[in-house]
């Protein structure tokens, strides 16, 4: 074999093998607003929704959920698992959730949408603890992984049935496993703001980091410096963003221009630098599907009209629950 031949070869090993080839980018996105049991959220289905958009506007394969119960959260996070094994060592894995989250005993736990918790001691079989998803990354061994938690609200459980509380509000700030960084909405225990609390369709904590990651250039650590002096700003000094990180690499959610970022979308009108504090006009979402859920989900003689208008909607297995809640009542 001549020489160009053995050369043209190894290059070629080479362009797949190094790190910074095709590096694919794995998420999952979680959004629980419509809780039936305990108190319902405004944003996290907006907020979902938002964040799903924007990663996928920086290159991320996402699977994303809206209103998911424990069955359901346990599927995707399993299969996320499969996906970022499958993407390989270079993959870049994120896990994102906004929703009602408590801490229990230095476990915080993600609460899905059917939660029948009285007792604290529920927490560890009815809810989904944090950690699983921290086990199907370490699980996968790529080398760089984010987990965002948008889950330190009010604590939404009344007290169990001896009195006492089931579990705390926030979340408790725990270790970061190598080649990881964990953001939470709120310093440890801390409580933080749905979209309500500052007169908006999203968390403060979600919107400010939308804005920040759509920077071109910025390292995820200047990324979250931002939203932490934004969501201060925005809050009153009410509520201020924390992470835990043990990354061992960079990473920025949006290369600069020139390193070949995902282009802005035709059409969107916005450049590739966002103004500051600004969400990019091509990830609003004007979500008709949920708006239109949340207005008659609660009118029996309404629901049908879901159906007719979105059969493949984004609430269709809240849809059928519901039907199923409305026959038995009748």
């Amino acid at each position: 074999m001549s020489g160009f031949k053995v050369a043209l070869m190894i290059a070629f090993v080479l362009l797949w093998t190094s790190p910074g080839a095709a590096v694919q980018r794995v998420a999952l996105v979680i959004g629980n607003s419509a809780y039936t049991r305990i108190a319902a959220l405004t944003s996290p289905m907006n907020d979902a929704g938002l964040m799903a958009t924007a990663l996928r506007n920086v290159g991320f394969d996402v699977v994303d959920g809206i209103d998911m119960t424990k069955e359901a959260m346990e599927s995707a996070i399993i299969d996320f698992g499969r996906r970022l094994r499958a993407a390989g060592p270079h993959a870049q894995g994120l896990f994102y959730y906004s929703g009602h989250g408590v801490q229990s005993r230095g476990v915080n736990y993600l609460i899905p949408l059917d939660a029948p918790i009285t007792e604290e001691s529920h927490l560890p079989i009815k809810a989904v603890p944090a950690w699983w998803v921290l086990d199907q990354m370490d699980d996968a061994r790529n080398r760089l992984n984010l987990v965002v938690l948008d889950a330190c609200r009010n604590n939404p459980f009344k007290v169990g049935t001896d009195k006492t509380p089931i579990g705390q509000g926030g979340l408790q700030v725990i270790d970061a496993p190598t080649g990881t960084l964990i953001a939470y909405a709120a310093a440890p225990g801390k409580v933080a703001y749905d979209g309500r609390g500052v007169n908006s369709r999203y968390s403060p904590f979600t919107e400010a980091l939308v804005e920040a990651m759509s920077r071109p250039g910025l390292q995820v650590e200047d990324v979250l410096k931002r939203v932490r002096k934004t969501v201060r700003e925005r809050t009153g000094n009410r509520q201020q963003p924390w992470w835990a990180s043990s990354l061992e690499g960079r990473f920025a959610f949006r290369m600069e221009p020139s390193n070949g970022a995902p282009p802005v979308p035709a059409g969107s009108g916005t450049s590739a630098q966002p103004a500051a504090n600004t969400i990019p006009a091509y990830l609003v979402i004007d979500d008709a599907d949920s708006r239109f859920w949340q207005r008659i989900k609660g009118n029996c003689a309404l629901l049908d009209e879901y159906y007719k208008r979105y059969p493949n909607g984004r609430h269709m297995a809240r849809y059928w629950e519901r039907r199923r809640e409305c026959a038995a009542t009748r």
